[in-house]
């Protein structure tokens, strides 16, 4: 429950702190890490021979990649006239 708690935190502040179409690319980053992290659990299973563990690991994981990317992929507004890029 915590983990959905951060994960949502992190994803609603990557959303309000993007600009323009960085919204839509930090969503779409955010999403394609989650689906990453379901192959990972996936994969864990599959490989272990159990895939009741993959199951089990599939939810927790996808929600840590997730806030794993929201914490990366946030842009923020710059000034006008910055002369950094």
């Amino acid at each position: 429950m915590v983990l959905l708690a951060v994960f949502a935190l992190f994803t609603i502040l990557s959303l309000v702190r993007a600009e323009g179409q960085w919204k839509l690319w930090n969503l779409l980053i955010i999403i394609g890490s989650c689906a990453v992290g379901f192959f990972v659990a996936y994969l864990a299973g599959a490989w272990s021979r159990n895939l009741a563990l993959g199951g089990e690991i599939a939810v927790p994981t996808t929600l840590a990649f997730g806030s794993f990317a929201a914490v990366l992929c946030p842009r923020k507004k710059r000034a006008p006239n910055s002369l950094v890029p």
